[in-house]
């Protein structure tokens, strides 16, 4: 009896270890499985990453096809290859279509067309809705940037919001380009990178009630959050910028004023990190009121030329009536001395004829006494 009932502890013993063997295999099985499902989402979040684009940029575009086949190219042939580039056409009547149609087959190239125009801010603002990217960008249709700018900036990125590059910009008659003064940095939004998340987050998006500076009113607004932001250093990566209507330079003495005293203001002023804005202001004003003294300035001396050339003219007149005046006294002068002249010879001719004749008489008479 004894002997049968170590033989059933161990049989039990048994099917208890079996069960806890199959117990902690099941539950290696399961701990395998887990690990398994971890790293398939690693390597999903790691595909979906190097999937998603670091950088969106975003080229609004009316009426520029002489320039949006330059913009493009640079923009899909960044040395930072995981881009999107998405164009809004915004109503064009030029050639614009055709020059988009050339990178249809491009995976990182879309573009949308709206009917009517409705101007830059609205296309930017489509743009920003459509992107997908870790950070934006923005590329005026008739601007450039250097084939590394992109790259450059996100390496500079991390744990920051915004990352500011450098600009220089020209004429639109010229293709000079000059550095921009560091404080004109503000009336332009294409040198710089914004985290979309924190413009999301924000609900940050252009003003498009605004005819102008609606790229310095985005900034200030912006800038009023605080956001994380670094100035990348010079090392001749630009944008390149063609300086238009609604640029810093061209803003109305109006528009400086509202900015200054305004709303605007107030949201500007209050980020730390400006605490220079009024002197910001203040070389805008500065630079209008330069502008309208030198317009005034070449009108007064166009008026003293005008008036110079008007008294020059007179006085040429009056010494041309001048000089025809005496040259008709001259000329009647010469005239009386001429006929002076003539009156003498007459007389003198009266002379010698009546001399001739007396001589005549007297050599009569003497011939006449000699004969007798």
């Amino acid at each position: 009896m004894l002997i049968k009932k170590n033989i059933l502890l161990n049989v039990l013993i048994i099917l208890l270890c079996l069960n806890i063997f199959n117990f902690i295999k099941f539950a290696n099985a399961e701990s395998e499985k887990q690990e398994e499902k971890q790293e398939e989402k690693q390597e999903e979040k790691q595909e979906e990453k190097e999937i998603k684009p670091l950088v969106s940029i975003i080229i609004p575009s009316y009426n520029s096809g002489e320039y949006l086949d330059r913009c493009i190219e640079h923009a899909l042939n960044q040395t930072l290859k995981n881009v999107e580039v998405i164009v809004i056409n915004d109503n064009s009547s030029d050639n614009t279509e055709v020059v988009l149609a050339k990178y249809t087959n491009d995976k990182r190239f879309k573009y949308v067309s709206i009917h009517p125009n409705h101007g830059a801010s609205m296309g930017r603002n489509m743009g920003m809705d459509l992107a997908t990217g870790e950070f934006i960008g923005f590329i005026d249709s008739d601007d450039y940037v250097d084939y590394e700018f992109f790259e450059f900036l996100y390496k500079l990125s991390e744990d920051k919001d915004i990352v500011i590059g450098m600009f220089v910009n020209s004429t639109n008659d010229s293709n000079k380009y000059f550095k921009h003064p560091k404080w004109e940095r503000y009336g332009c939004v294409g040198d710089t990178i914004w985290r979309k998340s924190f413009i999301d987050e924000h609900n940050l998006r252009f003003n498009t009630t605004l005819k102008t500076a609606e790229d310095l009113d985005f900034r200030g607004r912006v800038y009023a959050l605080k956001p994380r932001r670094i100035d990348a250093p010079d090392e001749g990566i630009y944008y390149y910028y063609k300086r238009r209507e609604g640029s810093l330079m061209n803003y109305s003495s109006s528009f400086i004023d509202g900015m200054t005293n305004g709303a605007n203001k107030s949201e500007f002023v209050s980020s730390s990190e400006h605490r220079n804005v009024d002197f910001i202001f203040f070389k805008m004003k500065i630079r209008q009121y330069l502008k309208h003294i030198i317009i005034a300035l070449v009108v007064i001396l166009l008026i003293i030329l005008l008036i110079y050339c008007c008294c020059r003219h007179k006085t040429k007149n009056f010494v041309k009536s001048n000089d025809n005046e005496k040259n008709e006294l001259l000329n009647d002068e010469d005239e009386d001395d001429i006929d002076d002249d003539i009156n003498i010879d007459n007389e003198v001719d009266e002379i010698e004829i009546v001399n001739d004749i007396n001589e005549n008489e007297d050599n009569k008479n003497i011939k006449i006494e000699i004969i007798e």
